[in-house]
């Protein structure tokens, strides 16, 4: 850097000085010249047709930065490496060698060392001006980088290691992604999160498909999303959880059910929803208890009763009155395969239905309000019944040792019937197909 007799500041380089508007043989076109340390990368490259006032631009960011940080923006060990770093590296940030120096100044700097002659300043006097907006507290017309480019800018400045970090990276983001997508117990983890905060949730996602589901008796031969709702077919007694421990506090659970066709193989029919299931073992293969709230909607149980009449009873002649069919709320023992073994009692019912037509199958809104003291059972908003956890233990255990005598192998196990609020909760097909929509369960808030 030289001073003229006025004090000004001249650039020069005793190797690298000719005169611009003489074509001189005295430079080659690929020869490298001037000093590593502050050539620009056209420079570096031998490519000397493009050397231009762009290049002086370059030279002076590299000057600047030197004057800020105390060192050139490359050094190498050699001028060969200088060179290799000027062609390829990216500079290192000013304010990461000097927390002092403001973004606006360091942006100004390295907006000059663009690699791309077109992307720096397009004049000396661009940069002037630049300098005294900065100086004068005004906008500058370049501004500090977003935080892509610096990442950007930090990749290409260690190629090598990013390179790795990130590929690294790279992995452990998609193995994370992978395995939050892949997470059977994610959707149950938000419910239950959710529930906590005492809102209410629907069970079913917005293709109608059940956020979290398990099969904890039977297996179904085919599951899918129609007509806005959920479908399930099954050939035997059938229960899918929705929600294996709801608030123990208590909590409300509703559905709509449209029952669509039998097994006409099951001695029992119907579909409904099931509360409370506590897991045990009997003869060392799992079971469980259950409390459901069931109906069917596809045979007269009343002309059957009345058919079993007339053949019991000669001469019996039944009385001309419309079907009417029970809902019914029971306890319920089960073990896989469902055709194994199966006990159940009876808690209460009530005839409150006419069954549809096979043309018509309509909806029937089921409803179960669970506390830890009792349970409240109502049918397209009619109530069935309720029962308390006393009252259910009692005629439970009475169901279970009715069973142990009729299966003395079974021993004098204890009954593990009871009302547990916190048991699992889902739904119920005793074989055939049917069809659920608006799902929902809903904490009850503390009196």
């Amino acid at each position: 850097i030289l001073l003229d007799e006025h004090g000004t500041a001249k650039i020069g380089d005793f190797g690298l000085a000719r005169l611009m508007d003489i074509d001189s043989e005295l430079t080659c076109t690929e020869m490298v010249l001037g000093t590593p340390a502050y050539m620009s990368p056209e420079q570096a490259h031998g490519n000397n047709a493009e050397v231009g006032p762009h290049s002086d631009i370059w030279a002076l960011g590299a000057i600047l930065y030197e004057c800020l940080v105390g060192r050139p923006p490359f050094k190498g060990k050699s001028r060969a490496e200088t060179l290799q770093l000027v062609r390829t590296a990216e500079p290192d940030s000013l304010v990461a060698q000097r927390s002092e120096i403001p973004p606006e100044l360091e942006a100004i700097c390295l907006h000059c060392l663009q690699k791309d002659p077109k992307q720096r300043y397009g004049s000396a006097a661009e940069l002037a001006d630049d300098l005294e907006a900065w100086l004068a507290g005004r906008p500058t017309r370049v501004h500090p980088p977003t935080w892509p480019r610096r990442l950007l800018r930090t990749v290409r400045r260690h190629s090598g290691t990013a390179l790795a970090g990130f590929t690294a990276l790279a992995l452990l983001v998609l193995t994370g992604i992978g395995l939050f997508v892949s997470d059977p117990n994610r959707p149950l983890r938000q419910i239950e999160s959710e529930l906590k905060l005492g809102q209410l949730i629907s069970l079913l996602n917005e293709q109608h498909w059940p956020l979290w589901s398990k099969e904890v008796l039977g297996k179904s031969l085919e599951q899918r999303s129609v007509d806005g709702a959920f479908e399930c077919t099954t050939n035997s007694k059938y229960m899918l959880e929705l929600l294996p421990k709801p608030p123990k506090e208590g909590y409300r659970f509703r559905a709509s059910i449209r029952q669509l066709s039998h097994d006409e193989h099951e001695v029992s029919v119907g579909v409904g929803l099931y509360v409370g299931r506590i897991d045990f073992s009997l003869e060392g293969r799992p079971a469980h208890y259950s409390l459901r709230l069931m109906f069917n909607e596809l045979v007269d149980e009343g002309q059957k009763l009345r058919e079993q009449l007339a053949a019991a009873q000669p001469g019996f002649v039944p009385p001309k009155e419309p079907p009417m069919n029970r809902v019914k709320f029971e306890g319920v023992f089960s073990r896989d395969p469902p055709q194994d073994w199966q006990r159940k009692v009876s808690l209460f019912s009530k005839n409150l239905f006419h069954p549809s037509t096979p043309k018509s199958r309509v909806w029937r809104k089921l409803e179960l309000v669970v506390t830890p003291q009792e349970v409240r059972a109502s049918f397209n908003g009619t109530a069935v019944g309720s029962m308390s956890a006393q009252h259910i233990s009692k005629y439970t255990e009475g169901a279970w040792k009715d069973a142990l005598k009729a299966n003395p192998h079974l021993g004098q196990m204890l009954c593990p019937g009871r009302l547990d609020s916190a048991g699992g909760l889902g739904l119920v097909i005793l074989g055939g197909t049917a069809q659920f929509k608006d799902i929902k369960i809903e904490p009850l808030l503390p009196e």
